[in-house]
């Protein structure tokens, strides 16, 4: 039969009938599935918030001395022993690298340290980081580049 003779078109379902109607049937799950809902809904959240710190963990990581002019040259090493990681390397591995990797231009030591200062009864601990001049020329940077926060 044709739509002219008697018969009405269907209407299609708008959207906030089809919202609505999907909120109801949550709700009735939620009611008869209590235990179950609130699993699901703490997953749902727990592996929300994880993919949030991971998107964060990676654009940190994406944006690690890009104030540098030749930052894509620039590789850091890191030392894992437990579950820290350590930045600092030893001479040895630096001497390995110069001499044996012939892609790496030049290894870089970066020694830190921390030197406990007391002043007017107050404790104070001052970390330093020492650079050769073999560093400052390995890792030019624009310093108004290197200041601003991005």
């Amino acid at each position: 039969m044709a739509w002219h003779d008697g018969w009405e078109r269907p209407t299609r379902p708008t959207q906030p009938s089809v919202f609505r109607n999907n909120l109801l049937v949550a709700f009735r799950a939620f009611r008869r599935q209590k235990g179950y809902t609130i699993i699901n809904m703490l997953g749902l959240a727990v592996g929300l918030a994880s993919s949030f710190f991971i998107l964060l963990w990676v654009s940190h990581a994406g944006q690690f001395d890009r104030f540098h002019e030749n930052g894509d040259h620039l590789y850091r090493a890191t030392r894992h022993v437990g579950p820290d990681t350590w930045v600092s390397m030893s001479k040895p591995l630096v001497d390995v690298l110069e001499a044996d990797y012939p892609a790496v231009e030049h290894a870089l030591l970066l020694p830190w340290g921390s030197s406990p200062l007391v002043a007017g009864g107050f404790l104070f601990v001052i970390t330093l980081a020492t650079v050769s001049s073999q560093a400052l020329r390995a890792a030019t940077a624009d310093p108004v580049r290197a200041l601003r926060s991005e």
